[in-house]
């Protein structure tokens, strides 16, 4: 409440030895500002080693003295007040509990919020731990971060060294900052591939046919990026009239298929039905898109020379 606003109030919480659960209204995320602080204060209370006081008195009483009713609870004629900690000479926290607390609050320990969520709208969540249960926390967190660094060093290493496979230049990905070597490192792979499949005959299979005044372009991929195709598709097609484009790229069986038809044969040929048909004809199921470019699907590459026969006969 001194930190976020006096609209907090308690919405459920659980209590153990060990740890704490505590949920209240919010409309927002606390920022990690504000955790810190709230740390920082449970932190100096917990370090001040007062003592617990516990008494019994009436809720009214209870209340007058700063204690907090909550919205819906019962209360008898008489109920347990614990307070603790020292501001300004009056207890810091004063509740209505009925719990079994610790005598001095400093053999609750060092004290630190773990995770803050949302669990329904306007109401947030936070878990905290302390003592030897923090302690062991913050061990595994270390041990997960060392180990999230190792995989993270690993890939990066295992990229650079495809990187270098391919006649790239690594010192490009080394001068980067850490945060971003490993994301450029993957861009950069991506690009390498896609310029060593396109230079190599064997992985980029290429061939022309003539119909008449038309021209069809054929283009079969090994391993290209499916993102990739149209790119393909679009260039071919740039400044180019009376043709029809196809390109495959096969990924571990799975096609992808683009097909692309020059403005002027758009009242003729229609690439979406082409598109639907070649994924038809290989086992897939849809595709669609425009009469200049469509892309579709298929299961598999075997009989992609016998598809594109069958098209190409109807053209």
């Amino acid at each position: 409440r001194e930190n976020l606003g006096k609209h907090v109030t308690q919405k459920g919480s659980y209590v153990g030895p060990d740890r704490l659960r505590f949920d209240f209204s919010h409309s927002k995320s606390l920022s990690d500002q504000e955790l810190d602080k709230i740390n920082e204060q449970v932190n100096l209370f917990i370090s001040q080693n007062d003592n617990v006081v516990t008494k019994l008195m009436s809720p009214k009483k209870a209340v007058e003295q700063g204690a907090m009713a909550l919205f819906g609870e019962k209360y008898g004629e008489e109920v347990r007040v614990v307070s603790m900690g020292k501001k300004i000479g009056k207890s810091f926290s004063i509740e209505l509990c009925g719990g079994i607390h610790v005598k001095k609050t400093g053999e609750i320990g060092r004290f630190s919020i773990v995770s803050e969520s949302s669990i329904s709208s306007g109401v947030r969540r936070v878990e905290a731990l302390c003592g030897d249960s923090l302690k062991k926390f913050e061990a595994e967190e270390k041990d997960k971060s060392k180990q999230v660094k190792q995989n993270y060093e690993n890939k990066l290493q295992d990229i650079l060294k495809k990187i270098k496979s391919l006649n790239g230049n690594i010192d490009l990905i080394n001068n980067l900052s850490e945060d971003k070597k490993l994301i450029e490192a993957e861009k950069y792979l991506e690009k390498l591939n896609i310029e060593n499949i396109l230079s190599d005959k064997n992985k980029n299979i290429q061939k022309t046919i003539k119909k008449g005044e038309i021209t069809i372009q054929l283009q079969k991929l090994l391993n290209f990026p499916s993102k990739e195709i149209r790119s393909l598709v679009d260039k071919a097609r740039i400044n180019n009239n009376d043709q029809i484009i196809f390109v495959f790229s096969s990924i571990e069986e799975k096609i992808s298929i683009a097909v692309g038809v020059s403005d002027n044969l758009t009242s003729k040929y229609d690439a979406s039905i082409f598109a639907k048909e070649l994924s038809s004809l290989l086992g897939g199921v849809g595709g669609g898109g425009r009469k200049d470019f469509a892309q579709s699907g298929g299961l598999s590459s075997k009989n992609i020379d016998e598809a594109v026969k069958k098209i190409i006969d109807k053209i």
